[in-house]
């Protein structure tokens, strides 16, 4: 016995689907294979810019520590810079100096007096720019540094 809603030739035999019907099931078959690629990519995409992301971020306290310990090796008060790597981070920062200022004056017993201090306190701006192949981005924040 013939499928119901199929054409059958004269001797009864199931000819298939008409072309038609192979047409329309490949284009709805196209269309979800190209919706799932680009659902694919896209969140592969994300995933990439994420990691990049985390990557810089983890990198930030390391790249402070080690600014830090530039600026605090400066000797006179000048605008400073510098550049490097760290893993695969690059990054350059320049620092510019804010104020210089010096201890709150403290009294002095045996002199009676309020003894002063010549300045020893700099405060900088910092400026880091840290890129991971065509992924930057930028902080400012503000570093103080001193001298004995």
């Amino acid at each position: 016995m013939p499928l119901p809603n199929r054409k059958t030739n004269r001797l009864g035999v199931n000819r298939g689907f008409t072309l038609l019907e192979v047409l329309i099931a490949s284009m709805i078959l196209f269309l979800f294979i190209t919706m799932a690629s680009q659902a694919f990519s896209q969140s592969a995409q994300t995933s990439r810019k994420a990691e990049r992301a985390v990557k810089v971020a983890a990198m930030v306290p390391l790249l402070v520590e080690t600014i830090r310990g530039q600026i605090m090796a400066v000797d006179t008060p000048q605008n400073v810079g510098g550049e490097g790597q760290m893993l695969e981070v690059q990054y350059h920062w320049q620092a510019t100096l804010i104020h210089r200022k010096p201890p709150a004056a403290r009294f002095d017993p045996s002199a009676m007096e309020f003894k002063t201090y010549e300045d020893r306190f700099n405060l900088w701006s910092v400026e880091v720019v840290v890129s991971i192949g065509t992924y930057q981005r930028s902080w400012l924040y503000e570093e103080i540094s001193w001298f004995k």
